[in-house]
């Protein structure tokens, strides 16, 4: 069953403001709708109708774009009349890529008049650092090195993942932490973010650059590339102690010495048979994969994420500190009997429904619940389930008013994409319950067949 990047992992503990209601325009509601990463690097009137943020999917049938704000959602209307611009067409746009989307509001949603593309930011050719002299710089360390590394990610994205030696400096928060750099404005500060879509390591380069800082470098591919290429990225203890019970947290320091104390949850397996328990990891290759010996040290543990992430793991950390760290900040540990076996749950994204609950919804149909099919009237006369409620996706919003909020609602289309955008819809309008199937299902008839691959 397919899952989303961890970043949605986050949002389960914000609220979601209503957004895309229809209403009588306020100007208060528009910043609500920048992201505040933009908002530090751009200013724009408040009353103007603009959406800014990062783009997350495209619904070619419904001609609906779904921007990520913060942590939340925006549903918009893409007509013939839209203008597209720093992009070829609406299939062709970059993962992530930031947007900004001029729109107009009517009583079903707003309409997008033109959405623009952000183009990359140019860097000079000798500010930038390819992969082979960042890893050079992170083994030889920030003080052999003398170079300071700055991740300019939201600190939950720091927590979750980092290049080993970086400092979190949020570009959203750079001009309130001056005293991160340094003092010595000779000195090379480096900055990275999330890769070539993202713009924030470049920006935070001319800002400090602003403040007079010479040496200014960037390592643009990020942390996308760094994982890629299977390097060590460590995860923050505050952050695995977090996410415990939903990961895959692996003790690598031997099972006698596992026995005598290890963290609470985690499996023990040995180095040199790795290779031979390659089979009894997750199906999910985005399965996170957390690993740690008495010190975490870097060089120690490079050629295991480098084995990991060669069998197709995406998100292989490393605990910063090890177990050493962890005892010393007095997070839960065991002692006596270590699994050497791997249990793993995967931790739906907010909103998502689990394939095996959906079937048994489907099939016991609770009075409680209601499942809505947000497929095309087309793709709905092949089939549809018994008792389920059509509204197209295109259609939902001015249809809003036909659904109970006195029961959880239950979206599926045939892929997921478009159940997830009526999921944000409905969250946005408020006042209602709903969950959405991310996975495909087929419906001839009366017979379907949920999450094949």
């Amino acid at each position: 069953m397919s899952k989303r990047s961890l970043i949605f992992l986050f949002a389960m503990a914000l609220a979601i403001p209503t957004l895309f209601q229809a209403r009588p325009w306020a100007s208060g509601d528009q910043m609500a709708l920048r992201a505040p990463d933009c908002l530090s690097c751009h200013s724009y009137s408040q009353d103007q109708k603009m959406i800014m943020g990062d783009f997350r999917s495209y619904s070619r049938q419904a001609d609906l774009l779904s921007v990520k704000i913060g942590s939340r959602y925006q549903i918009v209307k893409i007509t013939p009349q839209t203008k597209l611009e720093n992009a070829p067409s609406w299939r062709e746009l970059p993962p992530e890529a930031p947007l900004k989307v001029l729109f107009e509001e009517k009583p079903d949603g707003f309409y997008a008049k033109t959405v623009v593309v952000k183009p990359k930011l140019k860097i000079p050719e000798n500010q930038l650092l390819s992969l082979e002299e960042m890893v050079r710089l992170v083994n030889l360390g920030p003080e052999k090195g003398r170079y300071i590394l700055f991740d300019s990610r939201p600190a939950d994205r720091f927590q979750e993942g980092h290049i080993p030696g970086a400092i979190s400096m949020p570009f959203a928060n750079f001009d309130k932490l001056p005293n991160l750099l340094p003092k010595d404005k000779s000195q090379m500060v480096i900055f990275y973010c999330n890769g070539f879509t993202s713009a924030l390591s470049p920006m935070a380069a001319r800002k400090a650059e602003k403040l007079g800082y010479t040496n200014v470098k960037v390592f643009h591919a990020g942390l996308p590339l760094w994982t890629e290429s299977g390097q060590v990225v460590y995860s923050d203890s505050a952050f695995v102690e977090q996410m415990m019970g939903y990961l895959v947290l692996v003790d690598l320091r031997g099972i006698e010495t596992a026995q005598k104390a290890h963290i609470h949850g985690a499996v023990s397996l040995e180095i040199k048979n790795l290779e031979k328990e390659k089979t009894q990891f997750p199906p999910d290759k985005k399965a996170l994969i957390i690993l740690y010996t008495e010190k975490s040290e870097m060089k120690e543990l490079e050629p295991v994420v480098k084995t990991i992430t060669s069998w197709g793991y995406t998100r292989v950390r490393v605990l910063e500190g090890g177990f050493a760290a962890w005892s010393a900040k007095g997070r839960p540990i065991q002692k006596g009997e270590v699994r050497t076996t791997i249990f793993y749950i995967p931790r739906p994204q907010l909103g998502e429904i689990s394939g095996d609950e959906f079937v048994n919804i489907v099939r016991m149909r609770p009075k409680d619940k209601l499942i809505l099919n947000v497929c095309t009237k087309e793709e709905t006369s092949e089939g549809m389930l018994e008792g389920a409620m059509s509204i197209p996706l295109d259609s939902l919003q001015a249809r809003l008013n036909e659904l109970p909020k006195d029961k959880e609602i239950i979206i599926h289309c045939r892929a997921g994409l478009r159940a997830e955008m009526a999921y944000h819809i409905l969250r946005n309008a408020g006042g209602f319950k709903a969950r959405f199937l991310n996975d495909k299902i087929a419906i001839k008839g009366k017979e379907f067949f949920c999450c094949y691959k």
